[in-house]
């Protein structure tokens, strides 16, 4: 295949992609048609930030527990990816060495079957893209992988989440519980509950991420972005935190439905559990060092039960953690590197950008 062959192969990849996962855009131009890679404001400072942080290392499992997962209050966990192989691994360039050629999960079609890429296509339309929301890579077969090509051998469980009822379960009957993500600026899922009432921890080991949550209590109507205000991208996480979120701090917004915001970067590096929420996300646009391109992140999600409370893991490449509780109202924070984010589980998880 020569360079004009590869050029056309990827283009079609990438065409035949996009028609499957969002049908509803019919020609390339429907995909940035708002222009949000240029108006819409993803930066750090765009959310507030007032979570409590402590230090994964100092804190007992004994006292996190008394003073954070039993009584439903976020925190941000510092130092809680210490020794992550992950940390240095989960780089673009080593991940498109070593898994270029693997099919990742870039979305859905409208049957529900899964719409693939290989990482050396995806990684290349996500720098060349302009997209109002990106397509971007949610996927649980990393698992799969075994030998030189398994993701899961780069992280370990911190010691706050080791207990997991879904371990008695047999392997082929457990529900898919982690996920590995990567996504550029914009890119992020729409607002939603996390399926079979699970929480989720999230470490991000690389990039910039923004999540809302929200409590469950919150009438839809109130979430909702119109179709005159972003047409054809009401459900994207893009949208959303351009029109929904700043309703959110208004001061006529009720506030027994204030939500809890989290911009966190790999400088963080922290990692977050968020409890039984409404949750849209999606990756920030900053400026970044070293090997990532700027509005970049790469994460691994996972999921499990405790006997406390229920949780699911979410494992990101940009290692920020943070806690979000149906009590706490207006919680907003950016974590450090190396930390942790926990949140139970009467919450609705909103965004990431």
């Amino acid at each position: 295949m020569d360079a004009t062959d590869a050029v056309d192969d990827y283009q079609q990849k990438v065409l035949d992609a996009k028609r499957a996962s969002r049908s509803e855009l019919k020609t390339p131009a429907d995909w940035s048609a708002l222009k949000y890679a240029t108006n819409l404001d993803c930066s750090l400072g765009s959310v507030r930030d007032n979570v409590d942080r402590i230090d994964a290392n100092v804190v007992s499992h004994q006292e996190f527990v008394a003073r954070f997962e039993r009584p439903y209050k976020p925190v941000v966990l510092l130092n809680a990816q210490s020794g992550w192989n992950a940390v240095e691994t989960w780089t673009v360039e080593n991940l498109l060495k070593k898994y270029g050629n693997e099919r990742f999960k870039v979305g859905e079609d409208d049957d529900g079957y899964s719409v693939r890429m290989s990482l050396r296509h995806y990684l290349k339309y996500m720098k060349e893209q302009h997209d109002d929301s990106p397509m971007y890579i949610f996927d649980s077969s990393f698992v799969e992988r075994t030998g030189d090509a398994a993701l899961v051998k780069d992280y370990f469980l911190p010691h706050y989440f080791e207990d997991d009822l879904f371990r008695y379960a047999e392997q082929k009957r457990r529900p898919p519980y982690r996920w590995f993500v990567m996504g550029p600026a914009r890119s992020g899922t729409g607002i939603h509950i996390d399926p079979l009432g699970t929480s989720a921890w999230n470490a991000l080991v690389h990039g910039y991420k923004r999540w809302c949550l929200l409590p469950t209590c919150v009438p839809k109507e109130l979430l909702k972005v119109t179709r005159l205000e972003a047409p054809r991208q009401t459900n994207e996480a893009s949208s959303w935190f351009k029109f929904a979120y700043p309703k959110t701090q208004d001061p006529s917004w009720p506030k027994e439905y204030k939500p809890v915001t989290v911009p966190f970067s790999k400088h963080s590096s922290s990692t977050c559990l968020v409890c039984f929420v409404i949750c849209l996300s999606v990756c920030m646009s900053a400026c970044m060092s070293a090997c990532l391109p700027a509005c970049l992140f790469v994460c691994l999600s996972v999921c499990l039960f405790v006997f406390r409370s229920c949780l699911s893991v979410c494992l990101l490449t940009c290692l920020p953690v943070f806690l979000h509780a149906p009590d706490l109202l207006s919680c907003l924070y950016v974590c450090p590197p190396n930390s942790l984010f926990f949140c139970p589980p009467n919450l609705s998880t909103c965004a990431i950008l």
